[in-house]
């Protein structure tokens, strides 16, 4: 028989993509990625260039601001009493808070008001300003003067209850307990008026209103001691 040669064959291999292939795809991904790579530093130095930007329009801002809240301020303690003077300190302030809101500007425009005879508007401004620092310093020298504003309209029972609640603070505490003591003598109520200054001399010993306050104090003691050798005088010879 006669010997039939079989063929052999080929396996078939997966195709693989020739060397240029390679290249071109590593060079296509490459190129993709440098390109987002390339907008992403894009967008960081957009980012970095309108922080720079706006950190210099603040800075630009603060400056102007506050150069002219010390034009305000200038304005404000060379006034020599006039309500035009005061008035136009106000408007210094007023165009400095309109560039940076701030709250000296804010406190020195009530100030302002009042010295140019617009209480109502002062109290407007200091009440802004309590609902918008409530818990500072400022806050509570803006319901002092909330409280001494209302004295001056004749309203008692207001600034009774606002100096009560401040008689404890330690910024105007003092103050507070000094006004108290003013309101309760109008009234006649030296009792109370003998416990506000004990309370001013015993908590604030370093206070302007100290001395006056411990001098009525000692004054009270004093007229107390004089009353009560005659009450006992006056006693034993009833007994007798």
């Amino acid at each position: 028989m006669p010997y039939t040669i079989k063929k052999r064959v080929k396996k078939s291999t997966p195709e693989t993509p020739d060397i240029e292939e390679v290249r071109s795809l590593f060079s296509k991904v490459f190129e993709e990625r440098r390109q987002a790579v390339l907008g992403a530093l894009g967008v960081i130095a957009v980012i970095a260039i309108l922080g720079v930007a706006l950190t210099v329009y603040r800075s630009g801002r603060v400056k102007e601001s506050t150069s002219m809240e010390n034009q305000a301020l200038t304005a404000f303690y060379e006034a020599s009493g006039s309500p035009e003077e005061y008035e136009r300190a106000l408007e210094l302030f007023q165009k400095a808070d309109e560039v940076r809101s701030s709250a000296l500007a804010q406190v020195y425009m009530a100030e302002s008001y009042v010295k140019s005879g617009q209480p109502a508007r002062a109290q407007e401004v200091y009440e802004k300003l309590v609902a918008r620092e409530p818990d500072t310093p400022l806050a509570s020298a803006a319901r002092l003067k909330m409280a001494l504003l209302a004295v001056g309209d004749g309203n008692r029972e207001e600034a009774l209850q606002e100096l009560t609640a401040l008689r404890k603070d330690t910024l105007v505490g003092d103050t507070a307990l000094y006004h108290l003591s003013l309101i309760y003598e109008e009234t006649g109520q030296s009792d109370n008026k003998l416990e506000v200054l004990k309370s001013l001399a015993a908590q604030f010993p370093k206070s302007p209103w100290a001395p006056e306050a411990i001098r009525y104090v000692e004054e009270s003691s004093e007229a107390e001691a004089d009353t009560a050798p005659e009450e006992d005088v006056g006693e034993e010879s009833s007994g007798q």
